[in-house]
């Protein structure tokens, strides 16, 4: 009897660390999603700011507010402005862990013309691009 009970509570344990995990990953890759999508979001409002004047890596990191993007990263690369775009999302793994889902965006903000234009490619967070001084202003040439 005893050991009958010991086999249901260690299969219970196995059944419900295994339940802990799966949707652990679930909820990573739900948090990566919804990185991903705020950092496109956040990205889609470069155009408008870089129409507007010339910006800073700090008035960048400042549109950021109420959104998931955390590091801005800003610079030249000839008549263009690069920018890198990381969003976090903080999710819980079970047993009262958490982790983050990250997504990272290297943006291209050109001249076409008259008008800017706006080229995000998902990149691994680690080749973010490296970025200048916090106070250094951009424009797109």
């Amino acid at each position: 009897m005893a050991a009958a009970v010991l086999v249901l509570a260690v299969t219970d344990f196995v059944v419900s660390a295994f339940h802990d995990r799966s949707a652990a990953g679930d909820r990573r890759v739900r948090a990566q999603a919804e990185a991903g999508a705020d950092a496109h979001r956040y990205a889609a409002g470069l155009v408008p700011a870089f129409t507007a004047g010339p910006q800073t890596a700090m008035s960048l990191e400042a549109l950021a507010a109420r959104t998931a993007v955390h590091v801005v990263t800003l610079a030249g690369d000839g008549g263009s402005v690069v920018v890198g775009v990381m969003a976090d999302v903080v999710y819980p793994t079970g047993w009262g862990a958490s982790e983050v889902g990250s997504a990272c965006l290297r943006v291209v903000l050109a001249r076409a013309g008259e008008s800017i234009s706006e080229q995000a490619s998902d990149i691994p967070c680690s080749e973010l691009p490296p970025g200048g001084s916090l106070t250094e202003a951009f424009i797109v040439r």
